[in-house]
């Protein structure tokens, strides 16, 4: 699963395996659309902006894509749900959150 395939590709192979991400849409333009079944939520990424995609397994060995961005930021799709490193916001304790959250954590803080 990584190199014949182009970054577009992956992700959208790894999404459409996965048991709670679905693609939603794929644009010509490079937006690519994965909406979380977990609580409904959706990201859009540009295939253009993304620098590398890694494929990574967990401490139980479970596969997941680490989607790095021209900028530096980064987010890592599971089976499940879209990782990422929140920004500080104001009455968000940073301190009780891990350094990758997903929006169900921040739901809980």
């Amino acid at each position: 699963m990584t190199d014949n395939f182009s970054h577009k590709e992956l992700i959208v192979e790894f999404v459409n395996a996965s048991e709670g991400l679905s693609i939603e849409e794929v644009m010509p333009d490079g937006q690519i659309t994965i909406h979380q079944t977990e609580d409904s939520n959706k990201i859009v990424i540009n295939e253009f902006k993304i620098e590398k995609v890694l494929v990574r397994k967990d401490s139980e060995g479970k596969t997941f894509l680490q989607v790095n961005f021209d900028n530096n930021e980064k987010i890592l799709l599971t089976s499940r749900l879209v990782g990422f490193k929140p920004s500080p916001k104001f009455g968000l304790q940073m301190k009780k959150l891990p350094k990758i959250v997903t929006t169900p954590d921040l739901l809980n803080v």
